[in-house]
């Protein structure tokens, strides 16, 4: 799926994603990663949502997001309940969702100056 958006020239967009990876503002990672408009940290340990500890989501809040996008691959896949709670514990927003829709939404949110990370799996990765 190709995503268009016009905000700005300056910060990471989400240009693209799909089974072949996704694309940071036309460059094409094919590993998870985090991004935010000022930030981006490719690859990202995890492969899949069962992977996912608190080491590697505590970083995440020296981003100082007010939101937290976690794209789970090609389906939905909750992580622990503890982990999301390292987020509201912080009064930080956390969303989990398929890839493809964390990557739209954090286009979205990016274009109302949100301050979102979207930490995100490949949608190669089938199920968590």
């Amino acid at each position: 799926m190709k995503l268009v958006l016009h905000v700005n020239d300056s910060g990471y967009q989400i240009t693209g994603v799909d089974e072949a990876g996704i694309w940071i503002n036309g460059k094409p990672h094919d590993e998870a990663l985090v991004v935010s408009a000022e930030r981006l940290q490719s690859p990202w340990a995890p492969q899949r949502v069962s992977d996912l500890t608190a080491a590697h989501l505590e970083p995440l809040m020296d981003w100082q997001p007010e939101i937290v996008l976690i794209g789970t691959g090609k389906r939905l896949a909750f992580p622990a309940q503890p982990l999301l709670r390292l987020f509201l514990r912080r009064n930080i927003g956390v969303e989990v969702m398929d890839t493809v829709a964390a990557c739209r939404t954090y286009n979205v949110l990016m274009s109302e100056e949100r301050r979102v990370v979207a930490a995100l799996l490949p949608v190669s990765i089938d199920f968590g």
